[in-house]
Order: structure tokens, then C-alpha cells, then sequence
């Protein structure tokens, strides 16, 4: 139903009251308990803090308070702290191109004083005289003298008291806890050097000594076991120190909830980092499978913006994409060390893989575009099981055949292997892809491509990477491309290109392994379907014999049973 203004809505423009003006502005950075107590550990960590607490009842709806041994302030500073852009931190705005501050825009207790009951109690040191500031609806009530150590206390209670509209939207007392909760954790993760202590209730939950900084992690976070080996990683680039703790592909979840980025010391949401995280682990870890990536950049602020969002918590970069490629390099680079550095199977015949016996080919395939029907096998090897058959390879490897129709059984001396037949297979095509890339076929009718123009930009930079991969298209208008010729099982159905070529990422690396990969995946043996005895021992001594034995999408190919273990499960001794 459409409202209808009359002559007597009121239209004219009219000055707000001061309190109401700072209501609204307080709207802006503090929307719940959680937003205060961010403010307030920002001024602390700012002060140069070496111990903080924190305590938080009934989820910060009755009252917060913060407790740190800074540098403090002195009456005459306290007196102006509560006032509409105070600050410590800047003079000018050319300032915020130098800004390393947490906080600078003087708005925090200015906005909290005007929603709140807030009481300050601050001495710069031990010897110098203590007051108290009290100060309620954004008015001072008092600035005394007080009793005090050094540093500052800032107590904040009655949140929103004045702001009905504003506290029927908070959730219970425990949610807006858990929240509080978080923020304590993501300011304290980037400063391992300081105290943190966090009381709900009046109790302790949670104790931050001065620790290194995976100890500071894994304190933070208990569901990560304390013993579990994690990777380290530091490097400098172009104006940007990059330090990154993160797990072993064995370690994983199925949410990205533990991929976190800190920049300057403070945490960010940045799709495009969280996602360079993730695709450093794409070659180790299947689809749906998420790390432990905390990363921690510090980036010249002639580089990066803060001022674009109240909280801070999005930033903007002049350089995304060259951090974006850095983050990438960083991590896989340091999870192809250990991968190298690891131990493997030590099995009898082992070669590399790029030898040429490994350059395997499969010449069975029927009608219906099946790989490795057993009926076609028989025309070369009538005997199934493979015992007086002629040419079979030599090998000290036993194959024992399907099961479930996915999984191949093999023997060695000490060891059963279970190999997923689509994924070892998958592995081995994209080898052959990366060596010798598939040709280029011309498509009798154009296909035709829309994407984005930011991406359409991007696009054509990538073109000629794109042709060395056998694909040739060109744009037609700012949104629109035509495609003209496509390698492989593309050219049988460009529509599969157009949904690969819109997820896939823009790195010169990325998008060849990403097409080889989509490739692969397509062409391979699937679930179900038989395998001949030969074909099989060569797929099975191709996967043994790979130092990183995992499927492009970072799946591991097989799972291995020892003889000590199957002796151990049924009541046996050696």
C-alpha cells in the first residue's frame, strides 16, 4: 500500500539536538556489546599495554569492563577523552597515511558515552594523581580525583538504556557473550606479546599468557589440539611482511571459520586472502575441505585504506591482486617443502613418474564411452585373473582386484593398498595434461560468453595464456564473448567451458591447472566401472610411485591397511 504524503508530513529540514546527533553517529560504530568492547581494546592495546582484562556480565547488557596497565591519561586528557572526535592519533587527515593506530578517528567513547553510563578511572603512572570521569546520555557528570593504578579502567554499563528501539534488537545475554567472546579472541590472536584475561560472570574463562604465537592459537582456540604440529611460514615482499601459521593437509574442516586474516593487526574480512588460502591448499585437499590458515600481514599504510568502513573491519588495497598471488605462492611453497621433505612408500621398482614406462595408455574404450570395459579386455588377455597372459609387466606389486567397483586391492610385502580407481586415474591424465597440454579444435558454430566487465577486464589479460591452453575467444561488446576454438572434451560441449571458465581463478598457474584438472576429472575411469588386470597393476605402480600420491582436487588416492595392522585387529601377535 503506497503512502500518501499530505500537507501536514513533516518535510522541512531541521536541525537535530546534539544528544540526538550522537545517538545516531553511536548507531553507526556501536550496534552491540561487542562493538564496545572492540573500542575499548583498541585504546588499550593503543596505550601499549602489557597486561589487559576484561570482564563481561550477562553479555555485556549490564555492564563491561576493561583493565590495562597503558600508558594512561592525565586529568586534562580525560576530561576531553569523551568528547566528539578526540583523539591521540591523528592531527590531520594526512596523518592516516602514516596512521599504525588501531583506533584513530576519535569516535569510540564519544559514541559509547552517548548510549551508555561510562565511568574511566586513568593515571599515566604510578606516581601521578588518579581521577575518575563519570559520564552518562554523552554529558560529564564528574571528573574527581580517585585511587588507582597506573594505566586505565573503563566501565561501561546501561548500554542503550536511553535507546529502546535500538536494545530490543540485541540477543540473549549468552549470544551477545559469545560474541563479546570473539572479539577478545581476534584482538588478542595478533598481539602474542601481551596478557589477555577475559572474566564472564566474574569468573575466568579464558587466560592468555605471553606466548609465541601458534601457542597463542592454539590457547585461543581449544578445539585445535594443543599437540597437533602446525607450519610456519614468513616472507617480505614489495612493501608487505607476510607471517603465516598454518596446518598440515591432514588437518581440515568443513568450514572456513579457521581461515583468518589479520592485517596491521587487525582482522579483516577479505574474500579474495581467504580464498588464496584456499586455493594454496587446492592440490591437498578435496572440495568442501577447509585448512587452518591464520595469516598476518603488515602492509605500508601509504598502501592500504581503513577509513572505509566504521569498524574497520574491510579495508581497501592498491595492490590486492599481487598480494592475492603472494598469499598463494607463500603457502604452497611451504606445504610443497614438507611434502618433499616427507617420507613415502619405499617400494621395490619404484621410478619417477615421468619415466616411460609411466606414459601409460589405455586403448579400451566402447560405444558408450566407457574406459576399460572387461569384455574388450578379454580380446588381449583372456585370462581375467592375469597369471601365463602375454605381456604383462613384471612387477612386485599384487593386484587382487576391484572392490565395490571403485576400489583397487593391491598387495606389496608389508602392506594392502586400496586405490580409488576414478582418482588414480584423474591424477594420471592431468600428469600427461601438464606435460604435453591437449590440442586445440576449431568449434563449427561459436559459443558465446558473458561475464562481468571487471572480469571481462581481467580476461583480457589473460588471453594469450588462454591460447597457449587451446582456447581462442574474443570480445564482442563490454559483457559479451565469443568463443572460437576449445581443447578436448570442451570442444564436445562448450557450455562446460562457460561454467569452468566463470569459477576459475585468474592466476596464470591457476587456470591451466584448474583447466587440466576439469579436463581430467572428465575423461577419467568412473565409480563403477571394470578395469582390466594389466591396466589396473599399471595404475596401481603409477600412483605408489608418486611422491604426493592425491587426486588434482587434493584427495589422497588410496588408504593403506599394514600386515602388522590387519594382525593386530584380529587378536594375532608377530
Amino acid at each position: 500500500m503506497r503512502h500518501e504524503y499530505t500537507s501536514n508530513s513533516p518535510r522541512r529540514i531541521r536541525i537535530l539536538r546534539d544528544i540526538d546527533a550522537h545517538r545516531l553517529a553511536a548507531g553507526e560504530v556501536i550496534d552491540r556489546p561487542a562493538a564496545v568492547l572492540r573500542e575499548l581494546l583498541d585504546n588499550a592495546i593503543d596505550a601499549g599495554s602489557t597486561s589487559i582484562d576484561v570482564y563481561i556480565t550477562d553479555g555485556g547488557l549490564t555492564s563491561i569492563t576493561v583493565i590495562d596497565n597503558g600508558s594512561g591519561m592525565d586529568k586534562d586528557d580525560l576530561s576531553v577523552s569523551v568528547l566528539p572526535h578526540a583523539t591521540s592519533k591523528i592531527s590531520t587527515i594526512e596523518d592516516l597515511d602514516t596512521i599504525t593506530s588501531l583506533g584513530f578517528r576519535g569516535e569510540a567513547l564519544a559514541s559509547i558515552a552517548a548510549c551508555s553510563r561510562l565511568e574511566i578511572i586513568s593515571t599515566p603512572g604510578d606516581s601521578s594523581p588518579v581521577y575518575r570521569l563519570t559520564a552518562k546520555d554523552g554529558n560529564i557528570e564528574s571528573v574527581e580525583e580517585w585511587k588507582g593504578k597506573k594505566g586505565t579502567k573503563v566501565t561501561v554499563g546501561e548500554l542503550f538504556h536511553t535507546m529502546p528501539g535500538r536494545r530490543k534488537f540485541l540477543k540473549s545475554s549468552s549470544a551477545e557473550g559469545t560474541a563479546c567472546r570473539y572479539v577478545f579472541i581476534e584482538k588478542a590472536l595478533p598481539f602474542p606479546e601481551i596478557s589477555f584475561k577475559l572474566f564472564m560472570q566474574n569468573q575466568l574463562r579464558l587466560y592468555l599468557p605471553p606466548v609465541e604465537m601458534e601457542a597463542r592459537i592454539k590457547s585461543a582456540f581449544p578445539v585445535i589440539p594443543v599437540k597437533t604440529p602446525f607450519l610456519e611460514t614468513s616472507e617480505s615482499s614489495r612493501g608487505v611482511d607476510y607471517f603465516c601459521i598454518h596446518s598440515y593437509p591432514e588437518l581440515f574442516r568443513r568450514d572456513r571459520k579457521y581461515i583468518q586474516i589479520f592485517v596491521n593487526h587487525r582482522r579483516i574480512q577479505e574474500y579474495a586472502f581467504v580464498q588464496a588460502a584456499e586455493h594454496a591448499y587446492s592440490h591437498v585437499l578435496p572440495g568442501g575441505a577447509f585448512p587452518y590458515v591464520f595469516l598476518f600481514l603488515e602492509i605500508d599504510p601509504r598502501f592500504i585504506d581503513f577509513n572505509i568502513h566504521p569498524t574497520k573491519r574491510e579495508a581497501r588495497f592498491k595492490n590486492k591482486n599481487e598480494i592475492h598471488h603472494s598469499i598463494v605462492e607463500l603457502i604452497r611453497k611451504n606445504l610443497t617443502a614438507e611434502e618433499s621433505s616427507s617420507l613415502t612408500p619405499s617400494l621395490p621398482g619404484q621410478r619417477d613418474s615421468g619415466s616411460e614406462k609411466d606414459q601409460v595408455t589405455f586403448p579400451f574404450k566402447n560405444p558408450q564411452n566407457k574406459y576399460f570395459d572387461i569384455s574388450e579386455a578379454r580380446k588381449y588377455f583372456p585370462d581375467p585373473s592375469g597369471k601365463p597372459v602375454s605381456g604383462e609387466p613384471e612387477s612386485s606389486v599384487k593386484y587382487h582386484g576391484q572392490a565395490f567397483g571403485l576400489f583397487l586391492i593391491a598387495e606389496t610385502d608389508e602392506n594392502i593398498y586400496f586405490v580409488d580407481q576414478h582418482a588414480a586415474h584423474e591424477r594420471m591424465l592431468f600428469d600427461k595434461l601438464q606435460q604435453n597440454p591437449p590440442a586445440s579444435q576449431p568449434l563449427l558454430v561459436p559459443a558465446a560468453v558473458s561475464l562481468d566487465e571487471d572480469k571481462g577486464d581481467v580476461l583480457i589479460s589473460k588471453l594469450p595464456v588462454l591460447e597457449k591452453l587451446g582456447i581462442r575467444m574474443h570480445r564482442l561488446q563490454e559483457d559479451s564473448w565469443e568463443v572460437t576454438h576449445l581443447p578436448g572434451r570442451f570442444a564436445e560441449n562448450p557450455d562446460s567451458f562457460t561454467e569452468f571458465l566463470k569459477k576459475s581463478l585468474w592466476d596464470e598457474k591457476d587456470l591451466a591447472k584448474a583447466l587440466f584438472d576439469e579436463l581430467a576429472c572428465k575423461s577419467a575411469v568412473k565409480d563403477g566401472e571394470l578395469i582390466d588386470h594389466v591396466t589396473a597393476l599399471e595404475l596401481i605402480e603409477f600412483v605408489l610411485s608418486l611422491d604426493n600420491p592425491r587426486c588434482p582436487h587434493g584427495r589422497p588416492l588410496y588408504h593403506t591397511v599394514s600386515r602388522s595392522q590387519l594382525r593386530r585387529n584380529v587378536g594375532r601377535t608377530l
